[in-house]
């Protein structure tokens, strides 16, 4: 069909440059003219919305497959199908976010963590509905655990010899006291999560950011960011702890004198290295580096636990977004501060006075 419509127009294209070119222009032409124009956007509309429907159906097909990652991109100038492919995207993206938080939740609830439920922000109906009734299945399951615990002690007791009554019953006894410990310590973990997501959330509320809707008070965002950040090294640093270790490993050329540079910092109020009112550590001198990373050992290792959140966010960012298929594009900065840890750290490499 597409074949004999391309023949047609090509065709009528051919008879009519041929009538004009024997017979001259005739205004009767115009509107074989007019008619041949409409007949080829037509067809090119039509190709063009035919791509986009073939690749909306491959999509589809890859759903039916329970592949969600493929996404309908790039779709310009017909509203329809804009509007389509975006509805279909946004049921992707639903249908993904949803079985990733329902996975989530039932793994956690296989390794014993029921206190990890499926949460629902961002979905909508019956993904929201489903969600929840999932979560009461997983809340019944933890009672049932416990239930099963207490019943399956009870009758280890009613299965006793009375021959062994005495000793048996001390061992079970024993043994409830441990598995009511442990319940008792899955409660306290609850409960201490709660209240910690509670009190955080308290504490940032209660930083001044600044009370006008119109301006930004950089200044106020400054400290009230380092003392959040604070916050953050003390309740993750030890549960991070091995992974900031490796994290180190792997850029311990440069990290190191940039955690103790910023410690350094800090101790003195945040003025400028040349302003430091100890001239051997403001030149970067061995003996004072390492009195001031021993005094300073725990600003140290707060900045560069920062700046292990930061790597670590950043490239789970750049992976997400790498594979919703959009690149991201950065800058270079095109000269180095005078105040930085690259000058405190390689004098020689700039020019510099006497006083660095």
């Amino acid at each position: 069909m597409k074949n004999l419509l391309i023949i047609g127009i090509a065709l009528s294209v051919v008879g009519l440059v041929t009538e004009i070119v024997f017979q001259g222009f005739n205004p009767s032409l115009l509107f074989f003219v007019i008619l041949i124009a409409i007949l080829a956007v037509g067809f090119f509309r039509f190709r063009k919305r035919k791509a986009i429907i073939a690749k909306m159906l491959q999509v589809t097909n890859l759903y039916q497959q329970g592949k969600f990652e493929e996404r309908v991109l790039h779709i310009h100038g017909d509203i329809d199908l804009c509007n389509m492919a975006n509805n279909l995207n946004t049921i992707a993206d639903n249908l993904e976010a949803f079985m990733r938080e329902i996975a989530s939740a039932i793994h956690c609830s296989q390794d014993g963590k029921y206190y990890r439920l499926a949460y629902s922000q961002g979905l909508k109906g019956a993904f929201v509905q489903n969600i929840e009734s999932i979560n009461g299945a997983l809340l019944k399951i933890e009672k049932n655990a416990k239930d099963n615990i207490q019943n399956s002690l009870a009758k280890s007791l009613l299965d006793m010899s009375l021959g062994s009554q005495n000793s048996n019953l001390t061992k079970i006894s024993s043994d409830l006291d441990g598995d009511m410990g442990q319940l008792d310590v899955v409660s306290e973990n609850i409960v201490k999560i709660a209240t910690n997501s509670k009190e955080s959330k308290e504490d940032v509320d209660g930083f001044d950011w600044g009370n006008d809707p119109e301006k930004i008070d950089y200044g106020k965002i400054y400290n009230a960011k380092f003392a959040i950040l604070e916050m953050a090294y003390k309740n993750g640093i030890e549960k991070d702890r091995e992974k900031y270790e490796k994290f180190k490993e792997e850029n311990r050329s440069w990290l190191g004198d940039y955690f103790l540079f910023m410690a350094v910092k800090k101790h003195f109020d945040f003025k400028p290295r040349t302003q430091w009112p100890e001239a051997d550590i403001s030149r970067h001198e061995k003996n004072a580096c390492d009195k001031y990373r021993e005094v300073l050992k725990t600003d140290v290792e707060m900045y560069g636990y920062i700046q292990y959140l930061f790597f670590d966010q950043w490239e789970n960012l750049r992976r997400y977004a790498n594979e919703k298929g959009i690149k991201l594009i950065g800058d270079l900065p095109i000269y180095v501060a005078a105040d930085s840890a690259d000058v405190w750290r390689n004098p020689e490499m700039f020019l510099l006075d006497k006083d660095n």
